[in-house]
Order: structure tokens, then C-alpha cells, then sequence
């Protein structure tokens, strides 16, 4: 009777385990495998949504494409400075996004003398890759852009601005790359584990009980390891000049997490605007946003 009770034990508390992680699997592969967003879905959003001008948005650009470590293809495009410069900028769009988010920020870089490369992150855009890692793998295909630019381009001198995810994978390459001359990080995370407790009302209240179900998830999915994306503890090692933006009312990323950043790396300067949800203070504020970004570079160009 005790051995069939035991049995009956493990048998539930087996089963309980296999809907845990497979509860896992389903969160992990709908955060790292989002519905795919087109051209024209982005356009309609920038244009529309946050009245952004078609003319910006149409900037001439150059498309360029090339074979990354990591073994698919990475799409990117180049909008050419005013004047002729050896100085460039690798702007990061953000989470299920695509380069052509970045226009509006290439215009003023592009202004102040700066080349920008804008990559298709990975799974985005024309760029390969079968999910999002949260600067896991990113970091390693921003790394594969910055060797591109210096094999066909001399002397030249780079910066990185980063949105969201790819503000976390800017820091990521910065805390490494003693070559950086610059970073502009914009609500960035802190960690992926403060992504997910972020999200924990949108999903289960007590979400952060199925936290390593969603890393087994994600590995199984990814071969990523997200619980070691930790910026908070990248960002102590970034040594270059460091600008970190955050929007107050973000509730996708809650601007705490920039405050975790900058008592990381006390050095970096930083800006919280009063307004604009995640990602969208240029929309609300854009004399503010581009004053704060163009006083930052030309004070790193020094």
C-alpha cells in the first residue's frame, strides 16, 4: 500500500514538473519567437502612430548584407552623413523591430557629421536568425558589424546608440570594446530578469515562480543562456563616454531599471524624460531628445 502511494506521489509530482516546463516553453517561445512585424507594418506605426514625416521615414539609404559568426545572414542599412566623414554610428532598433526605425535618429546623427550602419537585428528585417536572445547573440552580430566597417572603411572612428534591446546589447559590446568611442543607451533593460518581473502583471501574478522555466524554455528553443544577461553588471565595465536616456511613464521597461544602470556606472550621464511611453520620447519630445543626444556627442567628440 506505502509503495503505491509513493508511486502514485511521483507520479503527480512528475506530472506537475512536465507542465511546468512545458508552461515554460510556451512563455519563452512567445517572447523570443514574437509574430513577425513587416516594412510596411513598422511604416504604418512610425508614420501614423508617431507621426513621423514619410520624408524621414524615405531617407536614401544603402542596403548592405553580410555573413555573421553566428551563421545566417545580417541585412543592415547605411545613411551617409551630409559631408564626407570618418566617423560613424551603429544604431540598435529595439525588440521585433527593423532598421527602418532608425531613420529619424539617423537624420540628426547624419547632421552632426556621423555615418550611421543600422542593422536588421536578429530575426528582424531581412536578417537571419530563428529567435530574439536579448543581446545573447545580438551582442556577437553587432560585433560582425564593427568589423565590417573597419575592413572596408579607414581610420575611422565609431559610436553605438541603442534602443531598448538594442540599447542592452550596445552596453553588452561597450563593456568589451575598448574601441567604442561613444554609447547612447535608450531604455534599456537591466537584466533579463527584470524584463520578465516587469511583465509579471501582464501575464501571472506570480510569474517570477515559473522564472527558471522560462531560461530551461528559451535554451531549449535558443541554445541562449538569458540568465546571464545581466547589463547591470555589463555596464560597470563600459569606460567609453556614456549617455543613458530613459522615459519616466515607460511601463514596458520601468525607468528603475536605468537608475540600477546609472548607480552601476555612476560616470554615465543621465537623462529621464517626463514624457513618452517605451520607446517613444522622440515622438513627444523630439527638440528635447535630439538636444540632449547632440550635446552628449559633440562634448564626447572633444
Amino acid at each position: 500500500m506505502a509503495g503505491k502511494i509513493v508511486l502514485y506521489i511521483s507520479g503527480v509530482l512528475g506530472l506537475l514538473a512536465l507542465i511546468y516546463v512545458i508552461i515554460g516553453i510556451i512563455i519563452a517561445r512567445r517572447i523570443l519567437k514574437p509574430p513577425f512585424r513587416t516594412e510596411e507594418m513598422i511604416f504604418q506605426e512610425e508614420s501614423v502612430k508617431q507621426k513621423i514625416s514619410e520624408d524621414i521615414l524615405n531617407s536614401p539609404y544603402q542596403r548592405v548584407e553580410i555573413s555573421g559568426h553566428n551563421r545566417y545572414k545580417l541585412s543592415a542599412r547605411i545613411y551617409t552623413a551630409d559631408k564626407a566623414s570618418n566617423k560613424w554610428i551603429v544604431a540598435l532598433h529595439g525588440y521585433n523591430n527593423r532598421s527602418l526605425t532608425i531613420a529619424k535618429y539617423a537624420r540628426i546623427f547624419n547632421k552632426l557629421g556621423y555615418n550611421v550602419l543600422a542593422p536588421d537585428m536578429r530575426r528582424s528585417g531581412l536578417s537571419g536568425g530563428k529567435t530574439i536572445t536579448f543581446g545573447y547573440y545580438e551582442r556577437k552580430d553587432a560585433e560582425d558589424w564593427l568589423e565590417y566597417l573597419y575592413s572596408n572603411y579607414k581610420d575611422i572612428k565609431i559610436g553605438l546608440f541603442g534602443i531598448s534591446l538594442g540599447a542592452s546589447t550596445g552596453i553588452l559590446v561597450a563593456s568589451i570594446r575598448p574601441d567604442i568611442r561613444f554609447l547612447i543607451s535608450y531604455c534599456s533593460f537591466s537584466s533579463f530578469r527584470d524584463v520578465i518581473a516587469a511583465r509579471g502583471p501582464d501575464y501571472f501574478s506570480k510569474i517570477m515562480l515559473l522564472y527558471p522555466a522560462i531560461i530551461f524554455g528559451a535554451y531549449i528553443l535558443s541554445r541562449s543562456a538569458l540568465n546571464t544577461i545581466d547589463i547591470v553588471d555589463a555596464v560597470k565595465d563600459v569606460t567609453c563616454p556614456m549617455l543613458i536616456m530613459h522615459s519616466r511613464k515607460d511601463a514596458f521597461t520601468p525607468y528603475e531599471q536605468a537608475l540600477k544602470l546609472s548607480k552601476a556606472n555612476p560616470d554615465a550621464k543621465l537623462h529621464l524624460f517626463s514624457e513618452g511611453a517605451h520607446a517613444r520620447a522622440y515622438s513627444v519630445s523630439p527638440e528635447e531628445y535630439e538636444k540632449v543626444m547632440t550635446d552628449f556627442i559633440q562634448n564626447s567628440d572633444k
